[in-house]
């Protein structure tokens, strides 16, 4: 879909992408293979997914320290809260080397 301005839009999975370049590649060219992952969130359930919208919140009783580490990247979180996947992973590697 075009549109008077010069702009396109495409729609992906019920996204819409937009650009005002008339010389953007194709959308999946564009996104490449992130539309792998894009088809694979988005068509996961039969009849797709839903938003539902509104905000959510949560009280913790904690100092600073806890949301500043959580939100500047999490990065214990993996290794402990998935540790069996870690190690299973590495074995898996160890494999197949």
């Amino acid at each position: 879909m075009g549109s008077r301005t010069g702009s396109a839009a495409r729609q992906l999975q019920g996204l819409y992408f937009a650009t005002f370049d008339p010389e953007a590649p194709a959308l999946r060219e564009y996104l490449g293979e992130m539309t792998w992952y894009l088809d694979a969130f988005f068509d996961r359930r039969e009849g797709g997914i839903e938003v539902i919208g509104g905000m959510h919140k949560w009280v913790m009783p904690c100092n600073w320290k806890l949301p500043a580490e959580n939100f500047g990247g999490d990065s214990c979180h993996v290794q402990w809260s998935h540790l069996s996947a870690v190690e299973e992973s590495e074995a898996l590697l160890s494999e197949l080397s």
